[in-house]
């Protein structure tokens, strides 16, 4: 997921660069960008870490490395503006040599990106002059490959998780003028919800760092707003402020 997706900002054509450029290094590494870490931990690297470097290694892929940084850079300005750009600079790069072809937006309706958020850079030729190797003309035929196959499925913005909730029949009883907020301190964030829910009363989550999305359904609550004991109208929304198991 591209930063923009984590923070709810608006997305378009370049957030499926984001996507592209995640593939190009774990197709050329085998591993994908900021390996070995649990979900909150993954989402803040993609959010304020820059693109890791794909290292040293055959077939020239050190090469890929700037076009993987700017294809991944945090703020869509920065990248390619389409899809096809991409594929052109890292063919380019492969073979040691510049892009010719100005880029240019192709993104429509929606995915058109807004044109004050738009930079074009110019062409321009790289540091230095790689040498063509039958290796290298391998990788980019594997590099063209992957693009072609991939770019649809980039297309995709995420997917939500559903995670069944539990159920509790511990319901605190209705106000005359009001409902009462129940003590949910200590309690899983999905059964929290549900016991809100069965009440008639909204929730919203906030807290730990992983702005509202893909949060863990084991979860605890710490604190309430309004707090326990509150009377509140039918239908309000409760926040909860969760973090990690034992955190609180």
């Amino acid at each position: 997921m591209a930063p923009e997706q984590i923070e709810g900002r608006r997305v378009d054509a370049r957030t499926d660069v984001y996507a592209l450029g995640c593939v190009l290094f774990h197709a050329v590494t085998g591993a994908v960008p900021f390996p070995e870490r649990e979900s909150s931990a993954k989402m803040w690297a993609h959010l304020n870490e820059p693109p890791p470097a794909v290292g040293s290694g055959g077939g020239g892929r050190r090469a890929l490395d700037p076009v993987i940084r700017r294809a991944m850079a945090k703020d869509p300005a920065d990248r390619f503006p389409s899809a096809g750009d991409l594929g052109r600079a890292a063919v380019a790069a492969t073979r040691g040599e510049a892009v010719t072809e100005p880029e240019h937006l192709v993104g429509i309706g929606e995915a058109a990106p807004a044109a004050e958020t738009v930079q074009l850079p110019a062409a321009t030729a790289p540091t230095e002059r790689r040498p063509r190797r039958r290796r290298r003309r391998r990788l980019r035929r594997i590099v063209v490959s992957l693009l072609v196959l991939l770019v649809a499925a980039a297309l995709a913005f995420g997917a939500l998780i559903v995670v069944p909730r539990l159920t509790d029949s511990d319901n605190p009883t209705k106000r005359p003028n009001g409902i009462t907020v129940p003590s949910l301190a200590g309690q899983p964030l999905d059964v929290a919800e549900q016991r809100l829910d069965d009440l008639g009363l909204g929730s919203t989550e906030e807290g730990g760092g992983i702005f509202g999305v893909l949060v863990p359904s084991d979860w605890e609550v710490c604190a309430t707003t309004p707090s326990a004991d509150s009377a509140v109208r039918p239908g309000s929304t409760v926040r909860l402020a969760i973090d990690r198991p034992g955190a609180c």
